[in-house]
């Protein structure tokens, strides 16, 4: 990891820890070698929540997120998101050059990758249906899938907000999915579980 990855790192996981309350299965997050993380998306404390859960428990892995690629556009976002380990992804077009660095991550650094399979972060806080970009990537390189599921992130900072409001974030993490490559048509009940398991 660079300097600016590592203090920035720091910076948003310590800031970020004030609003996250209660965490079910965060053990689910200890584990060796590449995962590939699926979350919910509806605010842009979203990242830095995760960020700050998988330092918890793996502080020395490689983490990776999927963004979509207007946050590259102007240059302090560009650099911002770039230090934070950022992969640039048109979701317009075709995302297949996006997912192929994602799957050389995977195999070659045995890092983390975080996808939302929604897409975008929901505008309502209502969660999207998902796409199957992260199933594919897990069936394709073998690694296993771990579901989290945040709630009340959309009340504390919602999209096009600036200012954060100050609640308490619950999340939960589910047991690492493995898809058969005989099928992957049970997963896509077994993926949502989590994302609505907290009370």
């Amino acid at each position: 990891m660079s300097l600016t990855n590592t203090i920035l790192t720091q910076l948003t996981t310590k800031t970020v820890s004030f609003f996250v309350g209660n965490v079910k299965g965060l053990e689910n997050l200890k584990f060796n070698g590449p995962r590939i993380i699926i979350a919910n998306h509806s605010s842009y404390m979203d990242h830095f929540v995760i960020l700050y859960l998988l330092k918890k428990k793996n502080p020395n892995q490689a983490i990776y997120f999927l963004t979509k690629k207007e946050a590259f556009e102007k240059p302090f976002s560009r650099w911002w998101h770039l230090s934070l380990n950022s992969i640039s992804v048109d979701r317009r077009k075709n995302a297949m050059s996006s997912m192929m660095v994602l799957k050389d991550k995977l195999i070659t650094e045995k890092a983390v990758v975080v996808i939302y399979p929604e897409g975008t972060r929901t505008p309502t806080g209502n969660m999207y249906f998902g796409k199957n970009g992260a199933e594919s990537l897990s069936y394709v390189t073998g690694v296993k899938m771990i579901p989290i599921g945040m709630h009340e992130n959309f009340d504390v900072l919602p999209k096009f907000s600036i200012f954060p409001n100050f609640k308490k974030i619950s999340v939960a993490v589910g047991n690492s999915i493995q898809i058969p490559k005989t099928s992957r048509k049970c997963l896509e009940v077994n993926k949502l579980d989590y994302f609505y398991s907290v009370n």
